[in-house]
């Protein structure tokens, strides 16, 4: 049994000390740091289990790691509520659970996660923070921002605070995270600070080629693509790019997402030729790595569904749309952002179809959900004004195109600047 322990340490240690393993600090308690004693474990199978999950894990074979995972969670019930072998089962598990688009039942876990973290551990254990920030991601994956970001907050605080490690890659993390919430909800300068700090953090600790920078060079990039900084957010992707498909493969997951970002940055600044195959490439990898239900694989069919509106072939946009809605229903909150953009996508390809009913009832759906969750003064709700304000000038109902176009000129100049792209299409339609 001893040699059998010693065994299972040694390629535990292996692994985690990996260059790969550095990669979890992405989702950041991602297949966690909350296991105080991981070469003193006194079983075995418990051992094994949580090294192969995390083995599974790292390579994108989420159906073995939530297997191994789950074994481990059983296996260390026996050593109670309070065990560091239990909290880091747990907290794998609510990251599987997360990643693989489950998101009732990981957000579930992590708030029985942050529960015990709070009730049975010392305040300056980093654990609390680290569960903290796992509520976060999968908080603000649901569209549910504002408690995400109270998450986060409370992550950085207890973090400041009680941990005093202000310069580790895992408070960046957090930082990441919490620019994320705050691009996605519309605070654009908050958001780029906090990604520079972020990435300033990550390369300083770990060097400006750790695969542990990559997640915050893609937030980076999309913010460069949002300010219309088409050449930025090109060298943000491509270097994020890089830095995965060195160390996680070319067909991991998050080599996928570094892919479609890359097609969308692409399909926005007319270059289709080369935006097309990248979208069928990380739809393949979603589809193998992630099954045919996962969201993402939403992502990747309505870049292509995109590329296939430009060329006014709408029968083919029109079945990749489809597609994309039905996964998004089953698999997302009702009001989430995925769901309105692909609202909005439906909305242009049936006025380009002429079929104006369908038109006007899919833009509607679309500004109502980014009311909800982002607001009125957000862009992407200025976009939604914008894009019925085209279909009510077609179809003759000037008067409430104009006050559409009005509020969509109003959103755009001021959350963006008179001067882009968006904001200057709008005014040309007035």
């Amino acid at each position: 049994m001893k040699d059998k322990l010693v065994a299972a340490q040694k390629k535990f240690k292996k692994l985690i000390e990996s260059r790969q393993y550095k990669w979890y600090q992405r989702g950041v308690i991602a297949i966690s740091t909350v296991v105080a004693g991981f070469f003193i474990f006194d079983s075995v199978p418990y051992y094994s289990a949580i090294g192969d999950g995390k083995h599974a894990f790292e390579t994108g074979e989420y159906a073995t790691a939530e297997k191994s995972f789950s074994e481990a969670l059983t296996l260390s019930k026996k050593y109670g509520e309070a065990d560091t072998r239990y909290l880091s089962a747990l907290n794998n598990l609510a990251e599987l659970k997360r990643v693989t688009a489950k998101y009732d039942e990981s957000e579930l876990l992590y708030r029985r996660l942050v529960h015990l973290v709070e009730t049975q551990l010392k305040k300056d254990r980093k654990e609390i923070a680290l569960s903290y920030n796992g509520l976060a991601l999968v908080l603000r994956d649901q569209s549910k921002y504002n408690e995400a970001e109270k998450c986060y907050l409370t992550a950085l605080k207890k973090w400041d605070e009680d941990v005093k490690l202000p310069d580790d890659p895992r408070r960046a993390s957090f930082i990441n995270g919490l620019a994320k919430v705050y691009r996605d909800t519309g605070r654009f300068a908050e958001a780029n600070k906090s990604y520079k700090e972020a990435l300033a953090i990550k390369e300083h600790a770990l060097g400006k080629n750790d695969v542990a920078s990559s997640s915050v060079l893609v937030n980076l990039g999309t913010w460069y693509r949002d300010m219309a900084n088409y050449k930025e957010a090109e060298r943000c992707y491509k270097q994020a790019l890089t830095l995965d498909e060195v160390a996680l493969g070319p067909e991991h997951p998050d080599t996928a997402t570094d892919i479609n970002d890359l097609a969308g940055l692409y399909r926005v600044t007319g270059r289709l030729k080369e935006a097309e195959p990248l979208f069928k490439r990380a739809l393949a990898i979603r589809q193998k790595r992630l099954g045919s239900a996962h969201p993402l694989l939403a992502k990747s069919l309505i870049g292509l569904a995109a590329i296939k509106m430009t060329e006014a072939k709408t029968d083919e946009a029109k079945e990749y749309l489809d597609k994309a809605l039905a996964i998004q229903t089953r698999s997302l909150p009702r009001d989430h952002k995925d769901i309105a953009d692909t609202y909005e996508y439906l909305g242009k390809l049936y006025a380009a179809q002429h079929n104006y009913d369908k038109a006007e009832k899919a833009l509607n759906s679309c500004l109502g959900i980014r009311r909800t969750i982002l607001g009125d003064a957000h862009p992407d709700t200025g976009v939604a004004y914008l894009e019925l304000a085209r279909l009510g000038f077609v179809t003759g109902h000037d008067k409430d195109a104009s006050e559409y176009l009005e509020k969509s000129i109003g959103i755009l100049a001021k959350s963006l600047g008179p001067e882009h792209p968006l904001a200057v299409e709008a005014t040309r339609l007035n």
